[in-house]
């Protein structure tokens, strides 16, 4: 047995050894066992994160952040597309029910088109009624005033492409055909006469903006006229002879008319219209096979630059110049003559062909 002399023995000299050596009792290692309590969170310190590695947890990560990402700029874009689409609702005329070309405000607090504000106006005073808001029913007075801020606006959201392709595939033809105008009306200030005889055409059919007005079309016709252009003085000729927009004067009309088709370069309307006549015997005129053959020829070969004719009117002078080659050296006996009536709708199926702008000079 051990006394307890020697156990006082043992610890004494075991106390001593530790603090002569200064060692201290080192606390026990946790246990890594998964079964202990400290492995299951009993510590205060919370357990170790792995880090990320490049397998598809990271992939789904990042796919689900762009993802998110995608969302928001679709949903962004579409609330974009809304508000561009009520804006833009906003700068279609009440009138023509298009993309406002010329924006213009008018006495009753709402945007039109200038020129069919005008318009409107214009018919209202016609037809001697009250002017009222196209929009509420309401009186207003005539007064308009530019929006030029509007007009900006519209151009550059279709410049950027913001408008839909429709809309602005509209707005563009329209802005092109007053580009045209504008340009058309400056070579006319300039004395161009080709450039009259277009903006004749123009009053005439009711093109490009303007109200059909013979009175109008033959002014120009005989501004182009007294320039020599060929054309105008075929249009200008034709207008005497039926009398459209003006008194007939049928010498005067065929004076024109001849010397057109024997100008240099000559009009190849011109030439047609004479080829008929002698081929008719219209307004007087001597059937002659020669001279309709004539002129039906010049037609055919007429100077491109100022050619009036489509492509079918040409097609049915071949064949009107085949005829009269097969048909021998006269003509049968007297047929009917055309009415005036007749010569007229005749006249108007040539003319209506499209207005040709002219070449540099």
């Amino acid at each position: 047995m051990v006394s307890a002399a020697d156990r006082s023995h043992r610890s004494g000299s075991s106390g001593r050894s530790l603090r002569s050596v200064g060692l201290k009792k080192k606390p026990p290692l946790p246990p890594s066992s998964p079964s202990s309590p400290r492995a299951a969170g009993s510590s205060s310190r919370p357990p170790r994160t792995p880090p990320p590695s490049s397998s598809s947890s990271g992939d789904s990560i990042a796919g689900n952040s762009i993802k998110t990402n995608d969302t928001d700029l679709s949903r962004r874009q579409k609330q974009l597309e809304r508000a561009v689409l009520d804006v833009s609702d906003e700068f279609i005329c009440p009138l023509s029910k298009e993309l406002m070309i010329d924006p213009v405000l008018a006495e009753d607090g709402n945007l039109y088109d200038r020129q069919e504000l005008e318009e409107y106006i214009v018919a209202r005073a016609k037809a001697g009624s009250v002017l009222k808001s196209p929009v509420s029913g309401q009186r207003m007075g005539p007064s308009i005033r530019n929006a030029t801020t509007v007009k900006n606006t519209i151009t550059k959201l279709v410049s950027s492409g913001a408008i839909s392709i429709e809309d602005s595939a509209k707005w563009k033809r329209k802005v092109h055909s007053e580009h045209l105008v504008e340009t058309m009306k400056q070579r006319a200030a300039e004395g161009n006469g080709n450039a009259m005889y277009n903006i004749g055409v123009w009053h005439q059919f009711g093109r490009f903006g303007f109200r059909q007005d013979h009175k109008e079309a033959f002014k120009w016709y005989m501004m182009s006229a007294d320039k020599r252009d060929p054309c105008g003085m075929a249009n200008g000729g034709c207008c005497l002879i039926w009398g459209l927009g003006t008194a007939p004067n049928q010498m005067y009309g065929m004076h024109l008319l001849t010397c057109a088709a024997n100008a240099t370069p000559e009009s190849d309307f011109a030439c047609k219209t004479l080829a008929d006549m002698f081929n008719k015997g219209m307004l007087g005129m001597p059937r002659d096979e020669k001279k309709a053959r004539l002129y039906y020829v010049k037609a055919l070969e007429a100077d491109t630059k100022y050619r009036q004719l489509t492509p079918e009117e040409r097609e049915n002078i071949a064949k009107k110049l085949q005829k009269v080659a097969g048909r021998g050296s006269s003509f049968p006996g007297h047929a009917k003559k055309p009415s005036i009536g007749e010569s007229v709708a005749s006249w108007f199926g040539v003319a209506q062909c499209a207005p040709r702008v002219p070449p540099q000079e």
